[in-house]
């Protein structure tokens, strides 16, 4: 070092230490929270899951765990609203019988023959977007034997009746005979129905064709008494 010469140091920590003090530090986002959902709203939400599943892929095949990765619930979750996989399919058919009543349309100023063709369609349709739920729930289906089922089964097939027994003689306060013959004959469509989800060589026009005229046929046997 040369006499007389001043050195000049630099601070090179303190600069940055201090430059770290004055620059303002944001705080991390916070994880986004989940949606808290009413009880009532968070079972809706499983069960629309698990009619998704149900309907896409046979009952044997399904699994509580499946239902839940769909729902994006826990497994327990769905347990505690549903028990296990029957309580889960009973509800969903439960869902599906009272949608599918309402499949058939009201309406006495259709012409009979247009408006039976109409509701015989879209109960194909229906019944085609819910494929394996129908077909498992058969009589050869894995739950066709269900007690419980059978109940909802029952109460599905008395609604439809009633929504013919409008639909063609404007009341449900009907001879019992009346109620016999369209109750055998939702019978007649669920076999017809079967063999034409599990055959795809068959036509679902032909098979509607069949169906509503056997329909409109029965319906005019029934005026005649």
């Amino acid at each position: 070092m040369q006499p007389g010469r001043r050195t000049q140091r630099t601070h090179g920590h303190g600069v940055a230490a201090y430059a770290l003090k004055a620059l303002p530090i944001s705080a991390p986002p916070l994880p986004a929270r989940r949606r808290r959902l009413d009880p009532a709203d968070r079972r809706d939400e499983i069960l629309e899951a698990a009619t998704r599943v149900f309907a896409a892929q046979p009952y044997v095949d399904v699994s509580m765990a499946e239902i839940a990765r769909e729902a994006g619930a826990s497994r327990a979750l769905v347990s505690h609203y549903f028990e296990d996989k029957a309580g889960v399919f009973a509800a969903v058919f439960a869902r599906f019988a009272r949608l599918a009543a309402q499949t058939v349309r009201v309406d006495r100023q259709l012409p009979p023959a247009e408006m039976v063709a109409a509701n015989t369609e879209a109960f194909l349709a229906f019944a085609d977007e819910h494929r394996e739920t129908v077909l498992a729930l058969l009589p050869t289906g894995p739950v066709g034997s269900d007690r419980r089922l059978q109940q909802i089964a029952d109460a599905m097939r008395d609604a439809l009746v009633d929504r013919m027994l409008v639909n063609h003689f404007g009341t449900t306060d009907v001879p019992a005979g009346h109620r016999l013959a369209l109750r055998a004959y939702t019978g007649l469509f669920a076999i017809a129905l079967g063999d034409l989800l599990r055959n795809p060589e068959l036509s679902r026009e032909d098979a509607a064709a069949f169906l509503a005229r056997t329909l409109l046929d029965i319906v005019a046997e029934l005026r005649t008494k």
